[in-house]
């Protein structure tokens, strides 16, 4: 009784108590078992991909992975970008028959763990693009300006897709005035933004977005790069 008493009164044991709880333990014990399982599995199948870079055997559900790692999403998603890495850099894999389906479901998994792995947004836009994936190499960039770091980067590189593989001048303007209006960005993405802009519009159009540029950055470098153009801007 003395030992009743100071116990919670959800905990107290009543006639038969450890019989009805005994359920609910085995429950508990069960789920902790299934999720560490599921946890071991999951860094199991990461670590044989790093021992097999020519290929990624099995991949997650972005949902199963999460789980498993028990709190450890970024300890998994550094994992499997480093088996990104193998996959995309080993030079056996690079002559080998064996495609690039995987690399973008991969990168997705790793950015759905770390959604601030900048890396893996930009390296993987820029390698989709040169094997011919545009359309996953858009997705991803897509990805990483709706999810992930502020990388003026993303922004340019869709305005490289657009203009260098698809000749799409009104679209790589779009997207280089994206880039240009992101903290950090290069001088040079506002000159690519004026010049894709006069390319797919009018001489008016392109001073427009130049003001208007003018108006709303805030580095220095880019506002004088930016004032160059409108100098040089040929008129209406």
């Amino acid at each position: 009784p003395f030992g009743v008493a100071f116990m919670p009164p959800g905990l107290q044991l009543r006639p038969g108590g450890s019989a009805s709880m005994a359920p609910t333990l085995r429950a508990l014990a069960l789920a902790a078992l299934a999720l560490g399982l599921a946890s071991a599995l999951s860094l199991r199948f990461a670590e044989r991909d790093l021992a097999r870079p020519y290929d990624v055997a099995y991949l997650p559900s972005s949902g199963s992975a999460r789980l498993a790692a028990l709190g450890q999403r970024l300890l998994v998603s550094d994992l499997y970008w480093l088996s990104a890495v193998q996959y995309i850099g080993e030079q056996e894999a690079l002559t080998a028959q064996r495609g690039w389906g995987k690399l973008l479901p991969l990168l997705d998994l790793v950015t759905d763990l770390d959604p601030r792995h900048g890396y893996a947004y930009q390296t993987g836009g820029i390698v989709l693009s040169t094997v011919g994936r545009l359309d996953e190499s858009d997705a991803l960039l897509r990805k990483g300006i709706e999810r992930g770091p502020p990388y003026w980067t993303f922004g340019y590189y869709l305005a490289f897709n657009a203009w260098f593989y698809r000749g799409d001048y009104q679209a790589a303007a779009r997207w280089a005035e994206v880039a240009a209006r992101t903290p950090g960005a290069s001088p040079n993405v506002s000159h690519l933004a004026v010049s894709m802009a006069a390319k797919s519009g009018t001489p008016e159009q392109a001073i427009e977005l130049i003001e208007e540029l003018r108006a709303t950055v805030k580095e220095e470098a880019i506002a004088a790069r930016l004032k160059h153009d409108e100098e040089g801007a040929p008129s209406a």
